[in-house]
């Protein structure tokens, strides 16, 4: 990553793209923020993601928003829950279900579910496995790094 001494922005009038300069100027104008200084309090944030991003580094925006800090500490277990939930009810609750639903129409089970998970060769199997793993191997190198 360049220094600050290295850095040159002679050239630059805004590091926001024309695009996102547009998109705030319009929500400023129709009074989409509660007060001015929030407005500027997002154009300042906006400024410094695009100068931090355009230097090489990574970009965190912390907020005050409780949902967001709870989404970005509990995604990984709610991911690895509603995984969880999916194979149990393709694979437990629905069997049973389809039997018992064959059994009280016709009186005998006369076909076998057919997991819809496993459609497509298992395609959302494999995907999870690979959102979940990546998560778990993040989540380790954070704590390696004690970040937390």
């Amino acid at each position: 990553m360049p220094k600050y001494d290295d850095y040159d922005d002679s050239g630059a009038t805004s590091p926001m793209s024309s695009t996102a300069q547009q998109s705030i100027s319009a929500k400023i104008a129709s009074g989409g923020w509660s007060s001015a200084d929030e407005a500027a309090k997002t154009t300042g944030i906006a400024n410094a993601a695009a100068v931090t991003t355009a230097g090489g580094a990574t970009t965190l925006l912390e907020t005050d928003d409780k949902f967001g800090k709870f989404v970005n500490s509990k995604w990984r277990p709610l991911m690895a829950f509603l995984y969880m939930i999916t194979c149990f009810t393709d694979f437990v609750l629905f069997p049973i279900l389809w039997s018992v639903l064959q059994a009280v129409q016709g009186g005998q089970v006369t076909s076998q579910w057919s997991p819809l998970t496993l459609q497509g060769a298992g395609l959302y199997h494999l995907a999870m496995g690979a959102v979940l793993g990546l998560a778990a191997y993040g989540r380790s190198q954070e704590k390696i790094a004690g970040k937390s």
